[in-house]
């Protein structure tokens, strides 16, 4: 009952992948289509655009897919991401390991002698 109490986000999420995802293949899409017309009505009978949404949709909805924005993030009171995709904390956590690996002692390297 209490799951009734909240709209499926998880839809909307993955619709909005799908969405996301069909604009960026657009123009294979269109390609395809046209293929599809030079040479007849396609086997299945089917709509190409229909049918990768539905194959899209089941796979995004399955997996929980989704996509947290700079403004998602805001919202939740989490540090902004810099162009590369990382906060100042996880920069901080980085450079700290980088320099303790630089500071990092080697044990000694002895050359064996080679027995004649």
């Amino acid at each position: 009952m209490r799951e009734k109490l909240y709209p499926d986000l998880r839809r909307n999420r993955a619709m909005a992948i799908v969405g996301y995802v069909q604009q960026a293949l657009e123009p294979w899409i269109a390609r395809l289509e046209h293929h599809e017309h030079s040479m007849g009505p396609p086997a299945g009978g089917g709509n190409p655009r229909r049918d990768i949404n539905r194959v899209l949709f089941d796979l995004f909805y399955t997996v929980g897919a989704e996509i947290i924005t700079e403004a998602d993030r805001i919202n939740a009171g989490l540090d902004p991401r810099d162009r590369f995709g990382l906060t100042a904390r996880e920069l901080s956590i980085l450079d700290q390991r980088l320099a303790r690996s630089m500071l990092e002692t080697f044990p000694p390297m002895v050359p064996a002698k080679k027995e004649a």
